[in-house]
Order: structure tokens, then C-alpha cells, then sequence
């Protein structure tokens, strides 16, 4: 094995094993559970992630679901939501994960801690941090996944300041026309020289969760490599699909949700719901053909 793919996978292992990576899911819950088609005799096995999309799949009412990770930071979080949802405090769910911010989160935490596994309680005990609104200022420009957010944050807002109110003003857009003038306006400044650098750096794909094998397959697929498979993918999202209620992207360009464009677990209608339904869900840290051995 060449040395700089050992240097690759022995950085991915260091940001795997030590880190928060996704704060927020990236797979479209509507589109999985317009397939799945769950009900209350479906039984649901999958991974937890940011544990966004297990939480929008009870809304299907299965019968239960079992998320599963590797990586105890992200059941973690999971969990942290499970508590605020059997609190049924709304108001501070939101501002957690709404906003991406609370300004008293220490005491918060003292109140949920209890309902928390051990592991979890270890996490938060020495990551309250998370949520301050000091430095960062948002959850989501924090752990692995965030850090990028974080760094694209800092080069749109301190070296492209122009470039960064077009994106703001394109999450606006009422129709795909203007949606498509705005970013036919905006593309060829976006993708330059530094984007693109910064995009095909193994740290930037590692932080993203990319292992070194999907980064060969993108390379050996597509002409251009990983930049130019990413510049195909947004000019697609953002010309093709509507973007105004694209809540994946709108968090990671401005650090927080909207009422309007968020995840449904953070909407008021269905606290009531997920609140009655919150214990059909359970976490484990295995992997999946771990747990299902063991089934």
C-alpha cells in the first residue's frame, strides 16, 4: 500500500475513532420513507447518524426501530434528542438543534442527564461545549462534519463576502427559474481555484466521512475527480430540485434552521406524537451485522 493512502486511512481511523462526525443527517427521510412504505408491523433496522432520520421515520408509526453505530458519539446525540423528547420541552429542542445554540446548556443537561445510558453520559459530560454560541457559533459548524461547514462559513463570509449573500439569497428563491439564474450568476466564482484545493484534500473528505475507497471509486468514475463530481451534483441541486426547503444545505450555509425548513422532529406539530413513540426506538453501538448476529 502506497504511503500517502496508509497516511489517508491512518487520518480517517484518528477522526473516526475520536470525534463526533455528522451533526445533522444528510439522506432525504422523504424520499426513503416514500419507498419503505413503514407501518405498525414494520421493525426497522438502521444506522444512526445524526439520528434526524429515525426520528422522522416514527412518524410512520413502525412498530419499532433499532439504530446502530460504531461510533458512540453519534448515538450520543442521539439520545441527547431522545431525552428533550420525553422532556416534551419544545422550545429548548428547538433552540438546540433549531438555532444550534443554547445560552445555559450546562443546566439543561443536568435536568436530561439522568435518562441518558452511561456512554452518553460521558460524552456530554465533557462536550456541553458544543453548544455555546461563543467562537462558532452554532452546533453545526462543530465535530468532524462541521469543521468543513465551518472553514466554507469562513471563505464565503471573510474572503468572498458578495458570494456569500448571493448563496443566503439563493436559499430564497420562489421558483427553479430563479433558482437557475441566481446560480448560473453565482457558479463560476464558486468553483475556484481554492474550492476546488480545498474539496479534493484527503483531510476534507476524511472530516466528511469518506473512506479512501469510495474517494478511488469518485476518482476512477468521473472525469475530474472528486471536485468535479461535487460541482455536477450541486449544479444539479441547485438548478433542479427546490431549494427553498432544502434544510440539509440551508444549516451547513447558515448554521441554524428555520420553522419553515427543518427537520420534522424539530417541527411543534409532531412533538406530541414523537413524545408517545420515542420508546419504540433504541440504540446500539455495534456494528450491523454485529447486532443482527445477535438477533
Amino acid at each position: 500500500m502506497a504511503l500517502r493512502q496508509r497516511a489517508y486511512d491512518a487520518w480517517f481511523r484518528a477522526v473516526h475513532g475520536n470525534r463526533l462526525i455528522y451533526n445533522s443527517c444528510w439522506e432525504d427521510p422523504h424520499a426513503d420513507r416514500q419507498l419503505l412504505k413503514l407501518d405498525p408491523e414494520s421493525r426497522v433496522v438502521m444506522i444512526t447518524s445524526a439520528g434526524c432520520n429515525a426520528l422522522d421515520y416514527l412518524l410512520d408509526d413502525p412498530a419499532s426501530i433499532d439504530c446502530i453505530d460504531l461510533n458512540p458519539r453519534q448515538n450520543a446525540l442521539l439520545e441527547l434528542k431522545l431525552a428533550l423528547l420525553r422532556d416534551g420541552s419544545h422550545a429548548a429542542l428547538w433552540q438546540l438543534f433549531g438555532e444550534g445554540w443554547h445560552n445555559d446548556f450546562e443546566r439543561l443537561y443536568q435536568g436530561l442527564r439522568g435518562d441518558l445510558s452511561p456512554s452518553a453520559r460521558h460524552f456530554w459530560d465533557q462536550h456541553t461545549g458544543l453548544f455555546d454560541r461563543g467562537g462558532r457559533g452554532s452546533f453545526y459548524f462543530r465535530g468532524a462534519a462541521g469543521d468543513v461547514a465551518y472553514a466554507m462559513h469562513l471563505l464565503f463570509r471573510w474572503v468572498r463576502p458578495g458570494l456569500r449573500r448571493e448563496l443566503l439569497a439563493l436559499l430564497e428563491s420562489t421558483s427553479l427559474e430563479e433558482q437557475r439564474e441566481r446560480y448560473a450568476r453565482i457558479e463560476p466564482r464558486l468553483w475556484g481555484p481554492v474550492l476546488r484545493w480545498f474539496i479534493r484534500q484527503p483531510f476534507t473528505l476524511a472530516l466528511l466521512g469518506v473512506p479512501r475507497a469510495q474517494r478511488a471509486l469518485i476518482e476512477a468514475q468521473f472525469p475530474g475527480g472528486v471536485p468535479a463530481y461535487v460541482q455536477d451534483k450541486l449544479r444539479y441541486l441547485l438548478t433542479e430540485l427546490p431549494i427553498r426547503d432544502n434544510y440539509f444545505w440551508r444549516v451547513y450555509l447558515t448554521g441554524s434552521y428555520t420553522a419553515d425548513c427543518c427537520p420534522n422532529y424539530l417541527r411543534a406539530e409532531h412533538q406530541t406524537m414523537l413524545q408517545a413513540r420515542v420508546d419504540r426506538l433504541q440504540v446500539h453501538t455495534t456494528s450491523l451485522s454485529g447486532f443482527l448476529q445477535a438477533q
